[in-house]
C-alpha cells in the first residue's frame, strides 16, 4: 500500500465532522503544548510527503507522532508496571528518557500521571546537546549523557 493510499483510508472523518479547517488545525499541532488525537493528524495531513514536510522542521522537528490515545496507553502501563513493583511516593518507579529532544513525549506523560493524581511515578528527561544540535528544548530536559543519567 502506497502512503497515499494508507493516510487516505485511516482517514476516520467526513468533511462535514470537521470542526476546524486543516489549516487551523495545523497551525494548533505547530503549538508545542497542545497534544492532538490521532484523528486530528490524520485530518491534516492526506499524504505521508505533507507529513514529512511538516515534521522537518529544522527549529522544531517531529521525532514521533504523539497523539492523545497513545500517551493514555503509555500512562497505563506505567501506571499498571508501578502497580506491579510495588511502588509509592517515596520510593517511586522512575522512567529514564534517554535522548528526549525538546521533552515534550516526558512532559506530556508527567501530565497524563498528574490527571490520574498518582505520585508513584517519577520522570526524567535527559539529552546530550552539542553545538551541532538546533533543536529547542521546550520543556524541561536535564543535558546530560545517558551514562550520568543511569
Amino acid at each position: 500500500m502506497n502512503s497515499k493510499n494508507f493516510f487516505e483510508k485511516s482517514l476516520p472523518f467526513k468533511n462535514s465532522e470537521q470542526k476546524l479547517t486543516s489549516e487551523k488545525l495545523k497551525e494548533k499541532l505547530q503549538d508545542p503544548f497542545y497534544l492532538p488525537t490521532r484523528d486530528e493528524i490524520f485530518r491534516v495531513f492526506k499524504s505521508f510527503k505533507e507529513w514529512s514536510i511538516f515534521c522537518n522542521n529544522p527549529e522544531h522537528p517531529i521525532f514521533e507522532a504523539l497523539n492523545q490515545e497513545y500517551l493514555d496507553a503509555l500512562n497505563n502501563y506505567f501506571l499498571q508496571q508501578a502497580e506491579n513493583f510495588n511502588a509509592t511516593k517515596n520510593k517511586p518507579l522512575v522512567i529514564l528518557e534517554v535522548g528526549a529532544g525538546d521533552g515534550h513525549l516526558a512532559y506530556f506523560l508527567q501530565e497524563k500521571i498528574k490527571e490520574q493524581k498518582s505520585n508513584k511515578i517519577k520522570i526524567l528527561a535527559t539529552n546530550l546537546y552539542t553545538k551541532e544540535w538546533k533543536i529547542k528544548s521546550v520543556f524541561p530536559v536535564e543535558n546530560i549523557s545517558q551514562k550520568k543519567a543511569i
